[in-house]
């Protein structure tokens, strides 16, 4: 079988690569559930974002203590 594991850190890149390397088209057939932190999971959603990743189809929860972020007006 296939393995789609990486190293390090997760980022928007990793995500869209390793869905490539899967054969799914990442703008269209997939929804996101991230679940990160306060630093990582508005980079992770910008990422997508930019990537052509209709912003309804990106989920977003948070661990940490809360926290108010700004996501570029979404």
């Amino acid at each position: 079988g296939s393995s789609y594991a990486t190293e390090g850190r997760l980022s928007s890149d990793k995500i869209i690569s390793t869905l490539q390397k899967a054969g799914i088209e990442y703008q269209e057939e997939a929804d996101y559930f991230i679940c990160a932190g306060y630093v990582s999971t508005p980079t992770i959603y910008k990422g997508l974002v930019k990537a052509g990743v209709d912003p309804q189809r990106i989920h977003l929860e948070f661990f940490g203590p809360f926290q108010t972020i700004e996501l570029d007006g979404q």
